[in-house]
């Protein structure tokens, strides 16, 4: 998906964005969206437990990794705040604990409007289990 398809005023892409960047395909989006809810979670540990083990490198690879996750569905502050992260050096890393709760924050919020715009629920069962309304998208795009 380019970044260019983003090009409402909002940080987040809407419906018809996120279907277009996609060749129309719902249940890839689906697919796509389900992913990232399931995956941040386990990158905002990785970035933790980096810290927490005093690994620079495992923290930036992780908000790098997360980085590129939230590419698909917004910029702005929680794109900022990931690359923040991925960008501390060793000597930044007291910085961490403020810049993870900020971007923790900001994951929150994308992942409400990912869930209330989008349908999808992080059940954390997988995505046959998460229910959508993707199938309603491309009458209302």
């Amino acid at each position: 998906m380019s970044t260019a398809a983003i090009q409402s005023t909002s940080p987040y892409v809407t419906r018809a964005e996120l279907l277009a960047s996609f060749d129309d395909d719902a249940d890839f989006v689906q697919e796509i969206v389900a992913a990232f809810l399931g995956r941040c979670p386990i990158l905002i540990e990785e970035i933790r437990s980096g810290f927490n083990a005093g690994d620079a490198g495992a923290v930036s690879y992780a908000a790098h990794s997360l980085k590129g996750c939230v590419g698909y569905f917004a910029q702005g502050d929680v794109y900022e705040a990931a690359y923040r992260i991925e960008r501390l050096t060793a000597a930044e890393q007291p910085r961490l604990p403020a810049l993870l709760l900020a971007l923790e924050r900001e994951i929150g919020e994308l992942t409400r409007y990912l869930e209330e715009e989008l349908g999808i629920r992080d059940s954390r069962g997988g995505p046959e289990q998460r229910t959508s309304n993707l199938g309603d998208l491309r009458s209302s795009a």
